[in-house]
């Protein structure tokens, strides 16, 4: 998605979209801060997690987390690193963490409590939606976008 973000000018990703955060560049990074504040939230719930102790997740997100990284490039780079911790951070995970009772204020204060594999659940299907959300103003810039097809980048079984 960010390669076919990146071939836009810098201008257009931070035009108005007509979509509830404003622009791409605004929409990019609620999907990004929002990622911040629930691994924040995970790394309190699970602290010896070695994947969660880093200085990357301790940055001020607050909803909605529009305004975080204005410069494309910066998000970008700061995306890569952050799906890589999201990758170390899922290889670390066992059942007994995937059990835990994830606890925390929500932005209005409120308590929650989940189970943590559905605050996982939760965290991954808000990028699907959100990235679902660019491919339709890309769609309407007329700018060619099939990265959500990822059935295509799947190895076929070899057949019986």
């Amino acid at each position: 998605m960010y390669s076919i973000l990146a071939e836009l000018p810098p201008e257009r990703l931070a035009e108005p979209s007509g979509n509830y955060f404003k622009s791409l560049t605004a929409l990019l990074n609620h999907i990004y801060g929002s990622d911040i504040i629930w691994l924040q939230r995970m790394r309190t719930t699970l602290p010896r997690l070695v994947s969660l102790q880093t200085k990357e997740i301790e940055i001020e997100a607050k909803w909605p987390t529009v305004n975080l990284v204005a410069d494309f490039g910066q998000l970008r780079a700061r995306r890569q690193s952050l799906d890589d911790l999201l990758v170390s951070f899922v290889d670390e995970l066992g059942g007994k963490e995937l059990e835990a009772v994830i606890d925390y204020r929500n932005s209005r204060g409120q308590r929650k409590r989940y189970i943590f594999w559905q605050a996982l659940m939760h965290v991954f299907n808000h990028q699907t939606h959100h990235r679902g959300q660019v491919a339709e103003i890309l769609d309407e810039l007329g700018v060619s976008n099939d990265y959500s097809n990822i059935i295509s980048t799947l190895s076929e079984p070899p057949l019986a």
